[in-house]
C-alpha cells in the first residue's frame, strides 16, 4: 500500500484507558453498548483502520491495485501520493503525523470513493475515470482527508457497530468477528452536517492552491444520484451553496497542469 507519516505507537496508557472504558461499558443483561467514538485518540482511530483495512483485502471479490508490484500502475500511486501529501501538510491538517494516511486503488467500474479512521483512502477506478482533470481530482481527495481528519470516518463507522466496544476490541488487538462491519465498509454514510464541516475544511485546503475551488462540486454533479459516491453522501438541500459561500474568498485559478491528470489516467489507471 502506498503510505506516508507513519506513526503508529499507540501509548500504554491510551490503551489503559480504552480498556477501562470496554470493561466500565460492559452490562449483564445484554443490552447494546456503547462507547462515545470522540473518546478514541487519533492513534487508537489509526489502529482502527490499519485493521479494517487489512481484513477489508482479504475479500477475493476485491480486485485491489497494488503499489511496488506493477510498472504499469505504480505511477499512480506516486502522482496520486503527491497530490494527497500537498493536502494533509496544511496547517489546518492537526493528525498528518498520527494517521497512516494512505491511498488504496480498486479496480472496479463503480464511481465510488470511501475513507476509513485513521487516513485509509479508498479510491475506485470508476470514479477515477469520472473525473476530468486535476482540479476535480484534488477536490475528491480534500473532502476524503477533511471526512477524517474531522472524525466525520469514525462517527460514521461507529453509526454501523452496534456494539462498539468491538471498536476498544479493535484497538487491543484481541481477535473480534469483523466481518458483518467489513460488508458495510463501502456503505458508511455522512449527516449533513457531517458533510458540511468536512466540505468547509476542504474548502480550506483547496484554497492556497491553484484549482477551481468548485472543481469538486463538478465532479460530484457529474455522477447519477444512485452512483455509491453521491448515496454514500446524502447532503441535505442548500449544501452547494453553502460550500460555494466557503470558497467565495479564494483566489481561484486554473492549474498549471490542467492537462496531467488525464495523461496519467490513460497511461497509469486501468479501465
Amino acid at each position: 500500500m502506498l503510505t506516508f507519516n507513519l506513526a503508529r505507537c499507540c501509548s500504554g496508557f491510551a490503551l489503559l484507558l480504552i480498556l477501562l472504558s470496554v470493561v466500565a461499558c460492559r452490562r449483564d443483561d445484554g443490552g447494546v453498548i456503547r462507547i462515545n467514538p470522540k473518546s478514541f485518540s487519533a492513534e487508537d482511530e489509526a489502529a482502527i483502520g490499519r485493521r479494517l483495512l487489512s481484513e477489508r483485502w482479504r475479500s477475493e471479490d476485491l480486485n485491489i491495485i497494488r503499489p511496488n508490484s506493477d510498472a504499469f500502475t505504480d505511477a499512480a500511486f506516486v502522482y496520486l501520493e503527491g497530490l494527497t501529501r500537498a493536502l494533509i501538510e496544511q496547517p489546518s491538517v492537526t493528525r498528518r503525523d498520527s494517521f497512516d494516511w494512505e491511498i488504496s486503488l480498486v479496480l472496479d467500474e463503480e464511481a465510488h470513493a470511501y475513507t476509513l479512521p485513521g487516513g485509509k483512502i479508498v479510491l475506485h477506478t470508476g470514479l477515477l475515470h469520472s473525473i476530468e482533470n486535476e482540479a476535480e481530482c484534488v477536490g475528491i481527495l480534500a473532502r476524503e482527508v477533511a471526512l477524517a481528519e474531522q472524525g466525520a470516518a469514525m462517527a460514521a463507522l461507529d453509526r454501523e457497530v452496534e456494539d462498539n466496544v468491538t471498536l476498544g476490541d479493535m484497538i487491543l488487538g484481541n481477535l473480534v468477528p469483523l466481518d458483518h462491519i467489513i460488508e458495510t465498509l463501502p456503505r458508511l454514510t455522512y449527516t449533513a452536517e457531517e458533510l458540511i464541516r468536512a466540505d468547509s475544511l476542504a474548502a480550506r485546503l483547496v484554497c492556497p492552491t491553484d484549482y477551481q475551488e468548485l472543481a469538486l462540486l463538478d465532479a460530484a454533479g457529474r455522477l447519477p444520484l444512485a452512483a455509491p459516491y453521491r448515496l454514500a453522501r446524502p447532503a441535505e438541500e442548500g449544501w452547494e451553496r453553502i460550500f460555494t459561500q466557503r470558497v467565495s474568498a479564494c483566489v481561484g485559478a486554473d492549474s498549471l497542469y490542467t492537462g496531467r491528470y488525464q495523461e496519467v489516467l490513460d497511461a497509469y489507471v486501468p479501465n
